[in-house]
């Protein structure tokens, strides 16, 4: 299993409510980004086009 590190940024009326990041597990970035997303959306009420991803990057 991989791990991944991301940075995100979470928009509510066009402003940044949320910045944060993570560390995760899986076999795919591209699975993980999509999970975060829904996960952060879900969590802080906003359509997933408002969770923007600023960096993803393989922890080695």
């Amino acid at each position: 299993m991989k791990e991944f590190r991301f940075s995100w940024y979470v928009f509510r009326d066009n402003e940044v409510e949320v910045v944060g990041g993570s560390f995760v597990r899986g076999e795919k970035i591209e699975d993980e980004m999509n999970r975060i997303i829904q996960k952060l959306s879900k969590e802080y009420y906003v359509r997933p086009s408002s969770v923007l991803i600023i960096e993803s990057s393989e922890i080695k």
